[in-house]
């Protein structure tokens, strides 16, 4: 929405995708910007003709979504190929570049003295800094839960609450394994969903670590920890809509995934850490005016997903407040506004 939902009278906007395929999605924001270009790059190196493509552009702003996922985007974020460069932490941390003058963040999600984290001057945008659609169009592109989707029970087996992390594995800690031992010792019938790596090894020794936090917490892992298999959209929603309780990581919080949830009806239980990329559940929440499953530590973290799963009268009652202030997450309008300031702001100097 950064680049589709700019006022049209006011900004020109260029749009490259550097990504070797094209589908219904890269077709939809093509037809929602002034310019598309489709300029493929590996990995690992850059085109020249690319380099030389977005000069001739004679940009104001360059923007990248994110700089650190691949290779390519550390090269480009490292040239000056605009007056002003931006980092738009689709990977949440700062650049590290000399060439990236700021960081797009979000007001919500930043803590107190955060412009200390990044090299590039912080911008807050506001509220969530971005503005996450769950209108028609993105429902068309299969980029959200479709109203009549599927439900699917998947492994479910004893009719007990099912937890679900839906989180990258490298996301999740060793000094988290702990706290999903303790919610299982707490309530014996649940069980625990977990999507694999795209590496067997990885997903063997990450059940394996939380089958050892299992068994110190004096309950077994077993059939109660279930590695998932990597699975569509639709139906990664579907397991979604399968589970009770959606756990967030602590070290680096879940985003898309909590928005998902949320779009699911499943409840998040979050504890916000330090740095802005442990904190946007905490942020999505509370901006829906739902805090009841934020947490301040790691015991009142087990706490609320044991009375979750525990208290079924209460985990519908958080049900029932989801759906009604849930809406308050999507289609916000007010980054938008303070990121076109910002560019205003930016040509003016």
């Amino acid at each position: 929405a950064w680049g589709t939902r700019l006022d049209r009278d006011k900004f020109e906007v260029f749009m490259i995708h550097t990504g070797d395929p094209k589908d219904k999605v890269s077709d939809a924001l093509a037809a929602q910007c002034h310019h598309f270009w489709h300029r493929p790059s590996t990995r690992s190196t850059l085109n020249r003709e690319l380099l030389k493509f977005i000069r001739s552009l004679k940009l104001d702003v360059l923007i990248y979504p994110d700089i650190g996922m691949a290779p390519a985007y550390q090269i480009l974020g490292a040239l000056r190929l605009a007056p002003v460069q931006g980092n738009g932490l689709g990977h949440p941390v700062t650049s590290g570049l000399p060439a990236i003058d700021v960081a797009l963040s979000s007001n919500a999600m930043e803590p107190e003295g955060a412009d200390a984290h990044y090299s590039e001057r912080l911008v807050r945008l506001a509220n969530l800094g971005f503005c996450y659609d769950d209108g028609p169009a993105s429902r068309s592109r299969g980029t959200f839960p479709r109203d009549d989707g599927p439900r699917d029970d998947g492994p479910r087996d004893d009719g007990g609450p099912v937890y679900i992390c839906a989180q990258n594995l490298s996301k999740i800690l060793p000094d988290e394994d702990p706290l999903f031992a303790r919610i299982a010792a707490a309530v014996p019938n649940s069980v625990f969903w977990f999507i694999s790596s795209q590496s067997n090894a990885v997903s063997a020794k990450f059940r394996a670590r939380l089958e050892r936090a299992f068994a110190a917490a004096g309950t077994e892992g077993g059939d109660r920890i279930k590695m998932l298999a990597r699975l569509d959209q639709q139906k990664f929603y579907a397991m979604y809509r399968a589970a009770d309780i959606a756990l967030d990581s602590h070290g680096w919080s879940g985003c898309n995934t909590t928005f998902e949830a949320l779009a699911c009806g499943l409840p998040v239980v979050t504890w916000p850490g330090e740095m802005m990329r442990a904190r946007h559940s905490c942020a999505i929440l509370g901006q829906i005016g739902l805090t009841e499953t934020i947490a301040a530590s790691a015991d009142e973290y087990v706490d609320i997903a044991v009375r979750l799963g525990r208290d079924e009268t209460w985990r519908s009652k958080i049900v029932e407040q989801l759906a009604e202030c849930r809406h308050a997450a999507f289609n916000d309008p007010a980054p938008i506004r303070s990121l076109e300031e910002f560019l205003l702001e930016s040509r003016g100097r």
